[in-house]
């Protein structure tokens, strides 16, 4: 499902399809629907696709849905004939706003944030079903909203001196991979897959600026230059040297950024919960004091929110960590600007 080798024989099945004036997708299975669906093209340049992280993420979704749903089916109070694969067709609004409004929120136990993203994929797959006449009804419509309100944003608060304790502990722990990690992440916003995927011939220095820069692809592939510190640099040329890597910059060097032991490239997930289990081995009193363990994507928060302590403008915050909207941007740095904004803070405070 990952692969979309697939892909050109499924599209020859639709155009031939077409030619004999029968339905595009008269013959596919619900699984080929969801395999199309992902793979589909959408832009007139084929390199501009989905990354391999969104695809995984879109088919873990789809399908998650999909076998609640054939579980459903299969339950002995609720039977439908058809033909065989094609099971999607039976559903029926109620069983959308079930899914939504009950399994997802009690049965999983999912946060409102992560029904929010798990909706908007589902929704989109039905209502490009619809459109393409797969479905007789409009399912997409029976979506209640899912827009996570601001009370329901997960708290992903790092202050500049937790950040600090964490660094400092890794550092006089003389453990140069853990430092080099957290380091990175800590001051330049990438996102953990970011991380994982970085070459050391990415590596390169801007004479104009007067600075090392990182050449990042994001989401999407969306392109970005990470600015490293000279001591960020440092801290990544110590990793590899206990990598037994070279460290001089080579744009011809295609190792990665961050090695594993074995000079290879971490495995995104398997470096999440790595980077979560280092926090923890700390044992520093204000983790006790944080809601859950610490992810990698709170130092995209933090880099956030001390940019903005800083100085620097929205803009350039949403830039920088790769944003398409300012208002993802503005979900990470809304409790800081609402104590920058508060009006008490006009007051002179002698007079009471």
């Amino acid at each position: 499902m990952i692969n979309d080798q697939y892909l050109p024989a499924l599209r020859s099945l639709v155009y031939e399809n077409e030619e004999n004036n029968k339905h595009r997708f008269e013959g596919f299975t619900d699984v080929k629907m969801i395999y199309y669906f992902v793979h589909r093209q959408k832009h007139v340049d084929r390199s501009e696709k989905l990354s391999e992280t969104t695809v995984k993420d879109y088919v873990r979704d789809i399908f998650q849905f999909y076998k609640h749903w054939l579980q459903y089916l299969a339950s002995s109070h609720y039977k439908k004939e058809g033909e065989e694969g094609n099971y999607l067709q039976f559903l029926e609004p109620r069983h959308i706003e079930m899914y939504q409004t009950d399994w997802m929120p009690e049965k999983a136990g999912y946060k409102p944030a992560t029904i929010a993203r798990k909706s908007i994929v589902i929704r989109g797959f039905l209502r490009w079903l619809y459109k393409e006449g797969y479905l007789k009804t409009p399912l997409h419509s029976y979506f209640v909203s899912s827009a996570v309100k601001q009370k329901h944003t997960p708290n992903r608060d790092l202050t500049y001196e937790e950040v600090k304790m964490l660094l400092e502990y890794w550092k006089e722990k003389n453990h140069p991979i853990n430092y080099a990690i957290l380091t990175l992440l800590a001051t330049t916003g990438l996102r953990i897959q970011e991380v994982c995927k970085a070459k050391w011939s990415e590596l390169f220095y801007d004479s104009s600026t007067g600075h090392y820069f990182l050449s990042s692809k994001g989401k999407n592939e969306k392109h970005r230059d990470a600015l490293i510190f000279p001591y960020v640099l440092e801290a990544l040329k110590d990793c590899r040297r206990r990598r037994r890597l070279p460290v001089e910059l080579n744009r011809l060097d295609e190792t990665p950024l961050i090695p594993t032991r074995n000079q290879e490239f971490y495995d995104y997930t398997y470096l999440s919960r790595y980077v979560k289990k280092i926090i923890k081995e700390t044992q520093l009193p204000f983790l006790e004091t944080k809601p859950s363990d610490i992810t990698p994507h709170w130092f995209r928060h933090f880099f956030a929110n001390h940019s903005l302590d800083n100085g620097a403008n929205l803009e350039y915050i949403r830039q920088t960590l790769g944003h398409s909207m300012l208002k993802t941007t503005l979900g990470y740095l809304n409790k800081n600007i609402e104590r920058k904004n508060n009006a008490a803070l006009l007051w002179q405070q002698e007079e009471f």
